[in-house]
């Protein structure tokens, strides 16, 4: 059993299993890394994902809505399934928020990049 928050840190990572993974979604708050630096931070999961050898890697780069964040997920993993590209699904599941009146800020949709090659 483990006592208080668990950290999840970049150089704690098995390099040569996460280098086969062909995409890497990180959907909590501020995944990208520190607001200064952000994926060029040494202890970004995104920095240690791409250098693993992982293609790409979406992250946020602020801390988002829990609700519009499952809603982002649950189009982009369904435009996933449809063979886009991961940067298509960004970009279509963003649109699909931002037309919510509700959601339109860029607060909502906004938060979510991917990196690395396409």
């Amino acid at each position: 059993m483990h006592d208080g928050p668990l950290v999840l840190e970049a150089s704690s990572f098995d390099t040569a299993r996460v280098g086969r993974c062909a995409l890497a979604v990180f959907s909590a708050c501020a995944t990208e890394g520190v607001e200064r630096d952000g994926a060029g931070d040494p202890e970004s999961l995104v920095r240690a994902f791409l250098e693993a050898g992982v293609p790409q890697v979406m992250a946020s780069r602020w801390n988002v809505d829990s609700r519009t964040t499952a809603m982002f997920m649950n189009a982009f993993y369904d435009r996933l399934l449809e063979g886009q590209a991961a940067v298509d699904a960004a970009r279509a599941a963003a649109s699909d928020i931002r037309k919510q009146p509700d959601k339109s800020h860029p607060y909502y949709w906004a938060a979510f990049s991917v990196y690395g090659r396409s």
